[in-house]
């Protein structure tokens, strides 16, 4: 029997994303049941981008006015009419197999409970480089069968409707805390099986690391506190002991970011560029 297959999209001042985030989505080869983007309180254009999408998909269109990325993430999945619901972001451009594939390994076993899918950044420099790598990261990525993870990532991944209603009483549910981190850990209280599955590929924006440095420091303590909040002594642990690789990793990139102009798509010195613009991050909003 076919599954029923939902796709929630959060949107929070996205009109730079979300079209192509949704003209990706016009391209699967297995089209989603539905799809559901929460507007979750954006000021721009983005609620007319979407509208523009209407009549190409089975897209409903919530508003959720509680500021933050878990009210709209918990809004969308609640509506979800879907047995299997996924779940990616407003820069997320998903690979014309995604819902296929999502939907071949749910119906393979049914004890999986969610998906973790693997992912590729976008708009950093030296694209010619990055082409021949994201080339190699796919060939690697379909010859890869999926393996047990512990972690999902709100930009890619997918979750059995049943496996969501069984987690929500675990989830801590504070919008200060890492909200992927947050379900993941929920999950994992109620023994939910999961699985990383190269083959369900996404392509991401490297944004984050565009927003300032204040911002990225509280995106970084937020893993921690999420670790801290749920009384996971051994996260907690693995966190402190990586902490200077995981600096390392966001430091590089953010240097990266900081001189990179995607519109011009060149290397630009920070203190040249007038017009540069810092992501807000969702954790951060007021």
């Amino acid at each position: 029997m076919t599954l029923r297959l939902s796709l929630v999209i959060p949107v929070y001042n996205e009109e730079h994303y979300i079209g192509a985030c949704l003209e990706a989505v016009t391209r699967q080869i297995r089209l989603p049941d539905e799809v559901i983007v929460v507007d979750n309180g954006s000021t721009d254009a983005s609620r007319s981008v979407i509208d523009g999408f209407v009549g190409r998909l089975q897209m409903t269109v919530l508003s959720e006015s509680r500021q933050g990325a878990m009210y709209a993430r918990d809004a969308g999945f609640d509506a979800a009419t879907g047995e299997v619901i996924g779940r990616i972001d407003a820069d997320t451009l998903l690979d014309p197999h995604w819902c296929e594939r999502v939907e071949q390994y749910i119906e393979s076993d049914p004890e999986l409970d969610a998906i973790a899918g693997s992912q590729f950044f976008y708009e950093l420099p030296w694209k010619r480089l990055q082409e021949r790598q994201r080339t190699a990261a796919l060939d690697t990525y379909m010859n890869t069968e999926p393996s047990v993870t512990d972690a999902l990532s709100g930009n890619n991944m997918a979750i059995r409707k049943t496996a969501w209603e069984k987690a929500k009483p675990h989830l801590v549910g504070r919008a200060d805390l890492h909200e992927d981190m947050d379900l993941s850990m929920a999950l994992k209280k109620s023994s939910a099986l999961l699985w990383y599955a190269p083959r369900v590929f996404a392509d991401v924006s490297a944004r984050r690391f565009r927003s300032s440095r204040k911002e990225l420091l509280q995106y970084g303590r937020t893993m921690m506190d999420t670790a801290v909040a749920h009384d996971d002594q051994e996260l907690v642990n693995a966190l402190k002991k990586n902490k200077y690789a995981i600096g390392l990793n966001f430091a590089i990139l953010w240097a990266i970011e900081q001189n990179y102009d995607p519109d011009k798509d060149r290397i630009v010195p920070f203190f040249l560029r007038k017009d540069k613009k810092e992501r807000v991050s969702p954790v951060a909003i007021p």
